[in-house]
């Protein structure tokens, strides 16, 4: 059965989006106004994240490193490796290896983004990534990098794409495709390849 005359529609309504709005979600995304900053990696942080619990969207989380603070490519990708492999902390996904090679000895001066990702529960899935107790959950638990906490400043900002009627598989397929070109711009460090 060829079904491609029923995805094409789907597939071209996506791409239109896409290229007339990439632009303004990185925009967006990237601007300092629009980034959150992260103060005490507790609950209060979690309380306050802005994005609506049920929402869809995409997210990005950055680091910036601490003025006086220098750390490298290669030291932040050993501490993430010991966190992976310690059980406390729970899953976490992993570097992106190619983010890393050629870079080791290099220091990490600007804001940088450390992950992208996407949601139909926006809110909450921010939430997961700052402080998540969630076994089998995989969020980056910001939270429980402590050595992090005062080498770097994080943030996080989001955009909301709210479906008009019932658009579910659609906005699934739109979010996953705006993912991938937006990992293409921003290259976060941890995640998926």
């Amino acid at each position: 059965m060829n079904i491609s005359k029923y995805a094409q529609p789907i597939q071209e309504s996506c791409k239109n989006f896409i290229d007339e709005n990439l632009d303004d979600i990185y925009k967006h995304l990237t601007t300092e106004e629009n980034k959150v900053k992260l103060n005490d990696f507790s609950k209060n942080d979690i309380d306050e994240v802005l994005a609506d619990e049920k929402s869809w969207g995409i997210y990005a989380f950055f680091i910036t490193p601490v003025e006086g603070q220098n750390f490298t490519y290669g030291q932040l990708e050993e501490h993430w490796k010991k966190m992976k492999e310690d059980k406390k902390t729970g899953e976490i996904p992993k570097t992106i290896k190619g983010r890393f090679e050629g870079k080791e000895r290099d220091s990490i001066k600007s804001p940088t983004c450390l992950y992208l990702g996407k949601s139909e529960e926006l809110g909450k899935r921010i939430r997961q990534h700052i402080h998540s107790s969630v076994k089998g959950t995989y969020a980056l638990k910001i939270s429980k990098h402590t050595k992090l906490h005062k080498i770097f400043t994080f943030k996080y900002s989001y955009v909301q794409i709210e479906p008009n009627g019932d658009f579910k598989d659609g906005m699934q397929c739109l979010l996953l495709t705006l993912e991938k070109r937006l990992r293409e711009q921003l290259k976060p460090l941890i995640g998926k390849q």
